[in-house]
């Protein structure tokens, strides 16, 4: 048994005046036993806005539900509720896009990539799956 938890990638800030940051964020497969644990994915405490998020579930033979905490600290999967849950069907790419002003979030995000949005789910996929975000600084 083991912890699995994601790993960030990349940070690419961004020319753009609008979004200055695409983080990746990567999720390894979860065995049977491993605990899965939220991974901070974004840090800091002022004001930030999300524009985009896209989930790379092609390797998945499972939907999967990109798990987001806009929160000052670590949550506990099975019990902290999601701020967002994002879905992406097995096999697909998927792209989520919000409107201006986009959503305007304050501390850090935390995500982990479950297979049910319930809030009592603490499995995740048994294969690599990523989303990349596009955010302010």
């Amino acid at each position: 048994m083991a912890e699995v938890f994601g790993s960030i990638t990349a940070s690419i800030p961004q020319s753009n005046a609008i979004a200055t940051d695409i983080v990746k964020f990567t999720q390894d497969p979860v065995d049977a036993g491993d605990t899965l644990i939220a991974a901070l994915i974004i840090t800091g405490s002022s004001t930030r806005t999300l524009y985009s998020v896209q989930i790379d579930a092609s390797s998945s033979n499972v939907d999967v539900y990109l798990k987001l905490w806009f929160s000052a600290s670590l949550p506990t999967l099975g019990t902290s509720g999601a701020d967002m849950i994002l879905r992406a069907s097995a096999e697909k790419k998927v792209q989520y896009s919000f409107s201006s002003p986009g959503i305007v979030w304050v501390n850090n995000v935390y995500g982990a990539f479950t297979t049910s949005a319930a809030k009592a789910s603490v499995t995740g996929p048994s294969a690599t799956v990523s989303a990349q975000i596009l955010a302010s600084a």
